[in-house]
């Protein structure tokens, strides 16, 4: 008589899990997923799927002849692509089952979309999908579907993140798919909410995430796992959208318990005003920086643009102004200009000018162009600077040489903001300007100090 109550089953899944609960979980779940009775499968396939599981390649090419029916030759064949991580077993069972890796294993999965259901195990789903040529759009966005629908189980507690990028990364298969009625997005609304991986990869890199949606997550996931999702979305935009939205729906405390520890950087101003967080750039530079250190998403700066000439700036040539004062000696190059505007513009002799005597000309150490020297004494007449005149490469001894001689219309503090967009402009890597990093931290420049971490987090 065969077996019909739940602890009769269970004692059948025991002989294929020797006793593992959470295996026994798995195997129930995917056999009512197929719609298979495990008491229709006799000792000798029971034991083929167990030798499966463990990638026994000699058992497997032995005793595949005890496989015997068409329809249990189709279920080893599924279970190997999920169970096993021997691509050896996978083909050879392909080639003794005949079996036809495009065919269906129930009224609406196929072996591709069944693997990226149940297995967290890329290189098999990569080697399959790539040896077959799998390019179908409609069965890749199955197969993404599935793969949100992706479940942990305490056998193989692994994330499916690979899975899913391997998806829409590698085969490209297009994450901002929408239908109809309500038009969301339809691998966000059918995730499964236990896969937060998924859940999250989807936030990050899906285009447009409509208020419902948002609302739709907040709804479905308690304030620990807000919380959690919140600390690993790297979207500015979206976490601030996502923090307003929690702010309209919690109360007060789970509110409070949601944004406690998270970094304060994260806040845009709306939402530190709904949330009572102060600025967080008000900070001390100390705890500042550690704020930035381990910031894991990329924040704008709350910086004012400068509008920079599009033109190079002209300026004088003042090696060539003999009949002036001499101001200094640089290089072996004598510049003049008028004594009284540019020793009072430079800082370290303004206060002590008056009382010295320059009978022999200043020497300013240092290996400044003479271009930039140039534009360098002209700033003391005009009053302004522009960066953009830097050739790139004259960057750092000319930022070495601002920090020995700042004066009051060029100093590193001066030059924060056009410092920033300089390196943007030129797409320039801090990872090439170590020593000038060091002097940017020297000053305390806090919206450099982002900037750094935004393009090194970038990279």
């Amino acid at each position: 008589m065969e077996p019909r109550t739940k602890k009769q089953k269970n004692e059948l899944y025991n002989e294929l899990t020797s006793g593992d609960e959470q295996l026994n979980h798995m195997y129930e779940n995917v056999f009512n997923y197929l719609s298979i009775n495990i008491c229709y499968l006799n000792y000798n396939e029971k034991k083929f799927i167990v030798e499966i599981q463990k990638n026994n390649t000699s058992y497997v090419k032995n005793n595949y002849h005890e496989i015997i029916e068409p329809k249990n030759m189709i279920i080893c064949f599924a279970l190997s692509t999920i169970f096993s991580t021997s691509c050896e077993i996978v083909d050879f069972l392909i080639e003794c089952f005949k079996i036809n890796v495009n065919g269906i294993i129930n009224s609406y999965d196929g072996y591709f979309s069944f693997m990226c259901r149940f297995s967290s195990n890329v290189h098999m789903i990569k080697y399959l999908i790539n040896k077959y040529n799998i390019e179908n759009e409609n069965l890749l966005e199955y197969c993404l579907y599935q793969a949100c629908n992706y479940y942990k189980y305490g056998w193989n507690n692994e994330s499916n993140l690979d899975v899913i990028r391997f998806l829409v990364e590698e085969k490209n298969t297009n994450i901002n798919v929408k239908k109809s009625p309500d038009n969301k997005n339809y691998f966000l609304k059918y995730s499964n909410p236990h896969n937060k991986d998924a859940i999250i990869y989807l936030l990050q890199n899906i285009k447009d995430v409509s208020d419902s949606e948002l609302i739709d997550i907040i709804i479905c996931y308690d304030i620990y796992c807000l919380k959690e999702i919140i600390c690993e979305l790297n979207n500015y935009v979206r976490v601030n959208r996502f923090l307003w939205r929690c702010y309209e729906i919690h109360n007060v405390v789970e509110n409070e318990f949601i944004i406690e520890e998270l970094n304060q950087l994260i806040f845009d101003s709306s939402n530190r005003k709904r949330y009572k967080i102060d600025d967080p750039f008000l900070k001390s530079w100390e705890e500042y920086v550690k704020m930035v250190d381990e910031l894991k998403i990329i924040v704008p700066i709350p910086i004012i643009e400068v509008n920079l000439p599009e033109i190079k700036s002209q300026c004088p040539d003042f090696s060539n102004y003999s009949k002036s004062d001499i101001l200094f000696k640089n290089n072996e190059i004598i510049y003049y200009g008028d004594r009284i505007i540019f020793y009072n513009s430079l800082l370290f002799l303004r206060d002590v000018c008056k009382n010295c005597n320059f009978d022999e000309p200043i020497i300013l150490t240092g290996s400044l162009p003479k271009y930039l020297m140039n534009h360098y004494i002209n700033a003391s007449y005009t009053g302004e600077f522009f960066l953009a005149d830097v050739k790139p490469p004259d960057l750092k001894v000319f930022i070495n040489f601002i920090d020995q001689y700042p004066t009051t219309t060029i100093s590193i503090n001066n030059l924060e903001q056009q410092i920033i967009q300089f390196f943007d402009h030129n797409k320039l890597d801090y990872t090439n300007f170590d020593d000038l990093k060091d002097i940017f931290i020297k000053y305390r420049l806090k919206y450099l100090y982002l900037h750094m971490h935004n393009r090194l987090y970038t990279k």
